[in-house]
This record gives structure tokens, sequence and C-alpha cells, in this order.
């Protein structure tokens, strides 16, 4: 007697959409890694405040030397490249040009080398190094948060504790 071939089942497409999303979790996790502030050692802070899956950046960048305006915060768009480790991007100012390239050295940190580029003449040519680190969100008290805590506030924090 000869026995009938065994077919071996094609993976659950259950499966297959659950193995998808953990790995679109995880890009979106890198990419929501690189979101938020990042101030350097002149106190200049980049907010970046997208990261699309194919790397690019878009934010502001504000500083308070050179030629910013102090408090202003000026556009940027950039990348990031697609092993997550390199990063470029640039400010047009008023009336010149700033583009930065550099490589993140730990989750938090990220070293970079710049140049600037004025308008009029390419004599004013400028290039430097700064070192950015990520600004972590202060957490508040719930003292605090109670303190500001409105009419509205307080009923739905009541009515929640009495559950």
């Amino acid at each position: 007697k000869q026995r009938a071939a065994r077919c071996t089942p094609k993976p659950s497409s259950a499966a297959s959409d659950v193995y998808k999303r953990q790995e679109y979790m995880g890009i979106q996790l890198m990419e929501k890694a690189y979101i938020g502030q990042w101030k350097n050692e002149l106190n200049s802070i980049i907010k970046i405040d997208a990261c699309t899956p194919d790397g690019k950046i878009s934010g502001t960048f504000s500083s308070t030397i050179g030629e910013a305006i102090s408090g202003k915060e000026y556009p940027i768009i950039g990348l990031i490249s697609h092993d997550k480790k390199m990063i470029t991007f640039s400010v047009l100012w008023d009336t010149s040009i700033t583009s930065w390239i550099g490589y993140f050295s730990s989750p938090t940190k990220m070293e970079t080398s710049w140049t600037s580029q004025r308008a009029t003449t390419w004599d004013g040519k400028l290039m430097g190094m700064n070192y950015f680190t990520k600004q972590q969100k202060s957490s508040v008290s719930y003292t605090h948060l109670r303190a500001h805590e409105t009419r509205e506030d307080l009923v739905c924090r009541l009515l929640l504790e009495k559950k």
C-alpha cells in the first residue's frame, strides 16, 4: 500500500499579518526614537517633528548665535540613513544656509560636523562640529497636576476613584 502524500500546511495568514505588524511597529518605534528635542553644547535646539519610513525628517532649529534671530524657529529638512545610524539636515537662515552631517553615537547622542555658506560671497564659508544630546521630557509630580486641576478634572477623578 502507498500512502497519500502529505501536504505541509501553509503558514496562516493571521500569523503572517502579526509578523508584518510587528515588523512595521518596530520600524515605527525606530522612527519615533529620533523625534523630539536635541540640544547642542551652544544651547541650540533642533526639534525633529516627523520621521517617515523612508528616513525623511522635518522640524525646526533655533539658536542664539550666528545669524539666527534669538527665539525664531527655522525649518529643517533632512534624512536619516536606512540603517538608522547617520543623519543629515539643513537650515535656510535669512542670508545663509547651514548643513549638518553626522552619526548617532548612542540613542541619545548625535555627533555632527557642519558647514555654513553665506549667499553673498564664497569667502563667507564656516565649518565646525556640534554634539547634540536628546532632551528627555521632564516628569510632573502628582501634586503639581492636582494644583492645576480644573473643576471638570476633579469631578472626573472623584468618579474614577469611586470605582
